[in-house]
């Protein structure tokens, strides 16, 4: 519905009373977060996404948003698990020229829309592939670095961390202790020639 009534009026008097920005700016906000397809109004009302959520929503794609809509019965789609992952279909959608109806029926998308993993289990590795889908060549050099050291077997008391973004240089090496007896043990691995090599590798790859 459209009122027809002046724009000084409206931010004088409306957007005083109101508490809102007495902008032009703010009324074109609103009107962008009104043209949202219907279904995606009632799910930020559902979650109670605040307006500048919604409002950054707004600038995405409608076929994506509607997309996630779709997939929203079989995963847990959150106001920041929805705004990552329409943030990535965007930018890689943009990058391939693709649309996301080339992307929904990639064989590894359908695979895990149609698995019969838990929601929060299908959620998150929607999130890895799109993620990767992405950002190819960080995925790729964080996928190398797993397996070198999950070729390690390293016990859980070990654990190797790096920066996943790789804007940063360095290796963390984290050792869990639950008694003064494992510590000679752990040592001895983490001195190993094995170690070593993992650890100039990742180096390395970042």
């Amino acid at each position: 519905m459209t009122v027809s009534a002046p724009e000084s009026w409206i931010l004088s008097s409306l957007c005083i009373q109101f508490g809102f920005k007495p902008y032009i700016e703010f009324l074109k906000d609103c009107d962008r977060i009104n043209n949202l397809p219907e279904e995606i109004k009632l799910f930020c009302h559902e979650k109670k996404i605040s307006m500048k959520q919604i409002l950054n929503l707004s600038y995405y794609p409608e076929d994506i948003l509607l997309q996630l809509m779709q997939w929203r019965s079989g995963i847990q789609l959150t106001a920041s698990t929805m705004n990552e992952l329409a943030s990535n279909l965007k930018d890689h959608m943009r990058a391939q020229h693709r649309t996301i109806k080339d992307l929904v029926l990639e064989n590894e998308v359908q695979e895990v829309i149609q698995s019969s993993m838990s929601p929060r289990d299908k959620t998150e590795r929607l999130r890895k592939l799109i993620h990767a889908k992405r950002f190819p060549v960080l995925s790729e050099i964080n996928t190398r670095i797993e397996e070198k050291v999950s070729q390690l077997n390293l016990p859980e008391s070990i654990s190797v961390n790096w920066d996943r973004t790789l804007e940063n240089k360095n290796v963390g090496i984290a050792v869990r202790l639950h008694d003064h007896g494992q510590f000679e043990g752990l040592l001895k691995i983490l001195d190993s020639p094995e170690v070593g090599k993992i650890v100039k590798d990742i180096l390395d790859e970042l």
